[in-house]
């Protein structure tokens, strides 16, 4: 095999898994956007319902037990962060929140998400996956 092939089916090969990648990442957004819409769940209009979705989803879950805080916020990303022995949940208020974003953060929680160290690969094949099944639809992996 020559010099030119070998690039050649390099370039192939990367320009598949481009691909696949995007059209993967363009379905869990979409997927996420459509069934986790206010069209199918129940809209989170201020911080008490907030925080009165976070303790229905944490008994469902068994984390009642837990410190978990929440904030609607204005520009910035929805997601979940544990700071010490606390969970802080952050969601933002211009994504137009439903009970679907509180059950997704809160399913990062009960996996133990986020405890792990941070891997790209693991988060976008495994963690993210697994939460949207839950917030949206209500499955649990």
């Amino acid at each position: 095999m020559e010099t030119w092939d070998v690039l050649h089916y390099t370039f192939i090969g990367l320009t598949s898994v481009g691909v696949i990648g995007s059209a993967y990442l363009i379905a869990l957004d979409g997927v996420q956007k459509i069934f986790g819409s206010d069209i199918f769940h129940k809209k989170i209009e201020s911080q008490k319902d907030l925080d009165k979705s976070i303790k229905e989803e944490a008994e469902k879950l068994g984390l009642e037990n837990l410190v978990i805080n929440s904030k609607l916020y204005f520009d910035i990303t929805t997601q979940v962060q544990r700071k010490g022995a606390e969970y802080m949940i952050q969601i933002n208020k211009d994504e137009n929140p439903t009970v679907s974003f509180v059950r997704h953060e809160m399913y990062h929680i009960y996996k133990g998400d986020c405890e792990r160290k941070n891997s790209w690969i693991r988060y976008l094949l495994i963690e993210e996956p697994r939460a949207m099944l839950y917030g949206c639809f209500k499955i649990k992996i």
